[in-house]
């Protein structure tokens, strides 16, 4: 068996306010509740 070493390069930390963090958690919430967007 082969032994795959994978690396995860790190990310930067990113600052987000908290106006994009609530518009991120509502976005998820909506969509964990089956509301979709037409493109």
């Amino acid at each position: 068996m082969v032994d795959l070493k994978l690396e995860v390069p790190v990310t930067e930390d990113v600052e987000v306010d908290s106006e994009t963090l609530t518009a991120i958690d509502r976005g998820i919430k909506d969509a964990d509740d089956g509301r979709t967007v037409s493109i």
